[in-house]
């Protein structure tokens, strides 16, 4: 067992090493003492004399003397030195680069009782490496042993791993109390997860006011993913009061920290006023930052504004470049505006025969202005062989979805049968 006293004098050692001016040159009297307790065998000692010389605090960095100073604490039984020495052949600091030695390394800590490296080594096999493969018992193993060592972040990787059935059996129970351990424990990406099952019930009986306690909380840890959730809760209403502002509010703070769906949500909120003051510039500065990272329907918002020249400058080019990541994308409106840009040549290159295609798939996505156009192209053989009996097809299923244009054409075509 670690001699407390002497790992908290080494510590205020080491600290005074940062912050008292440096009078003594390369080798202050911190080092002395330092190396004088090492030398009586204190592993401590010999722990803190590797970190100072390989971050060069109160020393000349020297990676060399720090391996020294930790193989001779790894030597005397310390597990942070054996950890620490994984971590420089890992990343070659000092040594040659030896993910094989690293793995020793860790595997020699992890056994000393190095929570630290127990959960390394579940990483490490969880993901594989380009010297390792993917081992996933072998990660489970030592996502266990970190767990029952008290680490919260191995609590958590256990927890995706029965919660996906990784390796396991799926296990939602198990998947939520290893969050709420890990959640108790602080760690915030655990309070999200925990958040999303009572949400929807999955280990735990549903329950909104959990969910929403659960996200709120994970939120004040800065966590974005939660602040989204919060902001979708506070516009339904689900479990609490409804409240436009302070849905508009976390939304806001989530698309800051990078959420993306959070982007395209605020946007929306800048366009239309609820929550907000209707602000154009701020709706258009989200809704492309959000589609510059990906957000389909923001595509299609950027897409459809410069196709219309509406809060930006008409720029069918720009348009058409937008609206068809967004169609491939799957985004049916999208899909709309591309199939009528492709019949018109305007902003993407005229082919009526892909045009047709995009807007029969937008059509069978349950689009209703892609209905009532294929209908039309039907009719006209636009891109496509004329086909009555599809016009009229097309029109009733339109009507059908409450277009009032499909209905008044549907008077003077017959009905399918």
């Amino acid at each position: 067992m670690r001699n407390t006293v002497v790992l908290m004098s080494c510590m205020i050692i080491v600290l005074s090493c940062l912050f008292v001016p440096r009078l003594y040159g390369a080798e202050s009297r911190t080092v002395e003492l330092l190396r004088k307790s090492a030398e009586k065998g204190d592993s401590d000692s010999m722990l803190f004399l590797g970190f100072m010389y390989r971050k060069g605090d109160g020393v000349s960095k020297d990676l060399y003397k720090a391996i020294e100073w930790y193989k001779k604490a790894a030597s005397a039984g310390n597990s942070e030195a054996m950890n620490s020495l994984a971590m420089m052949y890992e990343k070659g600091e000092g040594v040659k680069k030896n993910f094989r030695e690293a793995i020793s390394w860790y595997e020699k800590a992890a056994d000393a009782g190095d929570k630290n490296a127990m959960f390394y080594l579940g990483m490490i096999y969880h993901q594989g490496h380009e010297d390792l493969p993917r081992d996933i018992s072998k990660a489970f193993k030592w996502y266990k042993k970190a767990v029952a060592a008290g680490d919260s972040s191995a609590m958590y990787r256990l927890a995706g791993m029965h919660a996906a059935g990784t390796g396991v059996t799926t296990d939602e129970r198990k998947a939520a109390d290893l969050y709420l351990k890990s959640s108790n424990a602080d760690n915030v990406s655990a309070m999200f997860k925990l958040g999303e099952l009572y949400q929807r019930g999955g280990g735990v009986r549903q329950d909104d006011r959990q969910a929403f306690k659960w996200f709120k909380k994970a939120a004040e840890g800065e966590h974005a993913d939660a602040m989204n959730a919060l902001g979708e809760i506070y516009q339904q209403g689900r479990g609490i009061s409804s409240s436009e502002w302070k849905a508009a509010t976390w939304y806001l703070k989530a698309a800051e920290g990078g959420q993306v769906d959070a982007m395209n949500s605020v946007a929306a909120i800048f366009a239309g006023g609820a929550g907000f003051s209707r602000d154009s510039k701020k709706a258009v500065y989200w809704y492309r930052n959000a589609a510059e990272n990906g957000n389909v329907d923001a595509m299609y918002e950027i897409g459809a504004r410069h196709y219309r020249g509406q809060d930006v400058s008409r720029d069918m080019k720009t348009a058409g470049k937008w609206l068809m990541n967004a169609a491939e994308g799957g985004n049916a409106d999208a899909m709309v505006l591309v199939c009528e840009m492709m019949v018109k040549g305007d902003g993407l290159s005229r082919n009526a025969e892909k045009g047709f295609a995009w807007c029969k798939t937008a059509a069978e996505a349950e689009n209703v202005d892609a209905m009532v156009m294929l209908a039309k192209m039907y009719k006209d053989g636009t891109g496509t062989r004329k086909d009555e009996k599809k016009v009229a097809l097309w029109y009733k299923k339109a009507a059908d979805a409450g277009s009032e244009e499909a209905k008044k054409a549907l008077n003077p075509v017959a009905k399918p049968k």
